[in-house]
């Protein structure tokens, strides 16, 4: 893919499938003569998957239906043989590309086109087309029936790029003795899985048809960890992602917490909403009071005890965004629009996982760029109490950092920003509550605490 790194990657035939993008983003299937195309859309773009079979000579042709590109694709074996072999196709309007073929037979590992690059041995062949290369299974690494050998200059991909796939779907946190202990993510036709770790040494796998699959997959783990620096613990959780065939995964956000990887769940902008914070001497109080309407968006107002607003809210139900603020300055109060507005986080977060915002103009001018970055699942004690089930994010804005935490189905539960602190003290619904005497804190503090970490605009 255009915008994702190639470093290293398993294959294994036979072993685990997690499900397929049936039901993500509403697609809609088309059936013809055997093929089975399926083309959907959701907040990441649009994207097109594709399951046929290449003919006896081993060639088929695509024309993708999001861009008009036409593509030759042929399957062939490490002996030079060309054969019929089953084809998954996937491509979207971000600019990736998968083509996955596989042998049934079980004679041949399966092969993978990312990004009109062949990665297994060689690029785009001389006339134009994909030449799919399929190795030979004979006299691998044999662990009852599965067999497994390593390969070179096979990659993984970039977290971010990966979560921002429009295709991709999330299916759990699993640990490889919780798969194997159910049979309906055991499988006996050939699939591809991704760890996401830099500087992992590939290995291909594939495995006759048994009921006793699971019981090689200890073995096959063992394998992986004697000859890579994969170290995967069998009991630890790992979060697993599908796309078409290929399933992802990558260290879970936390081994014992049930958390979500939807913003939607670690904040609050129900009218009403309220928050009260203190630094450990004086009390400040947020609470969401009304819309601002920017560029055709009823975005909800965020407003402090000071007199200052944040402008966020959710775009199409998945992105939070922040599309700016209003600093209280007296008679003359500041107010500001992103443009564009800055990305805070989706329904798929991950550990580092990073939304970056770029060319940002404040007002219709200059020019900046912001990143926030999901850092982890953390316990968190504020005055509150002690909550387990929080993000830490960090924002980056130029030169500075705001390290902020989310507590589920509760928002902001505590703000690092500027050298100062601020911990919930209690939140609630219905509007501020009265009898509250509120302070006045550092006012970069208090705009932090509304999402503006922008201290050019004091």
């Amino acid at each position: 893919m255009k915008d994702i790194n190639r470093r290293h990657f398993i294959c294994l035939a036979g072993s685990f499938i997690l499900g397929s993008l049936a039901g993500c983003g509403n697609p809609t299937s088309h059936e013809n003569k055997g093929k089975r195309t399926t083309r959907s859309s959701n907040s990441h773009g649009r994207y097109e998957t594709l399951e046929d079979r290449a003919d006896n000579n081993g060639e088929i042709n695509i024309t993708s239906e999001i861009t008009g590109e036409s593509f030759n694709i042929r399957t062939v074996g490490s002996d030079g043989l060309r054969f019929s072999a089953e084809i998954s196709f996937y491509n979207d309007d971000k600019g990736n590309l998968m083509i996955m073929s596989k042998d049934p037979s079980l004679n041949y590992f399966p092969g993978l086109q990312v990004n009109k690059g062949n990665l297994i041995t060689r690029t785009l062949g001389l006339d134009g087309s994909f030449d799919i290369l399929m190795y030979v299974v004979n006299n691998y690494n044999k662990f009852e029936d599965i067999y497994a050998y390593l390969l070179e200059g096979m990659p993984t991909f970039d977290q971010n790029n990966l979560l921002s796939i429009p295709g991709i779907q999330y299916k759990g946190d699993w640990s490889f003795n919780e798969i194997k202990r159910f049979s309906t993510f055991l499988n006996d036709s050939i699939t591809i899985l991704v760890p996401i770790f830099p500087g992992i040494a590939p290995v291909a796998a594939v495995t006759k048809i048994s009921d006793e699959i699971a019981d090689n997959v200890d073995d096959l783990i063992d394998f992986l960890n004697e000859r890579t620096s994969l170290n995967i613990n069998k009991d630890r959780k790992y979060e697993f992602y599908s796309i078409f065939g290929i399933n992802f995964f990558l260290p879970a956000a936390s081994d014992t917490v049930n958390y979500s990887k939807d913003v939607r769940n670690y904040t609050r902008f129900g009218q009403g909403s309220w928050w009260t914070y203190t630094d450990g001497r004086n009390i400040v109080g947020i609470e969401i009071n009304g819309f601002r309407r920017i560029n055709g968006i009823d975005v909800p107002i965020t407003r402090d005890t000071q007199g200052n607003e944040g402008y966020q809210g959710f775009v199409d139900n998945v992105f939070l965004k922040s599309f700016g603020g209003k600093i209280n300055q007296g008679r003359d109060d500041f107010e500001f629009i992103y443009s564009p507005p800055i990305i805070i986080g989706d329904d798929r977060l991950g550990v580092n996982r990073i939304f970056f915002s770029s060319n940002i103009r404040v007002n219709g001018e200059g020019s900046y760029s912001s990143s926030y970055n999901w850092r982890r699942i953390e316990t968190v004690t504020v005055p509150y109490g002690r909550l387990d089930d929080c993000w830490k994010a960090e924002e980056i804005s130029e030169d500075q950092s705001v390290t902020r935490y989310f507590g589920r189905n509760i928002g902001l539960v505590k703000l690092n920003a500027g050298g100062s602190e601020l911990k919930l003290y209690d939140f609630g619904s219905g509007g501020l509550p009265s009898g509250i005497s509120f302070s006045k804190v550092d006012p970069f503090l208090s705009i932090a605490l509304i999402g503006n970490p922008l201290r050019q605009h004091l």
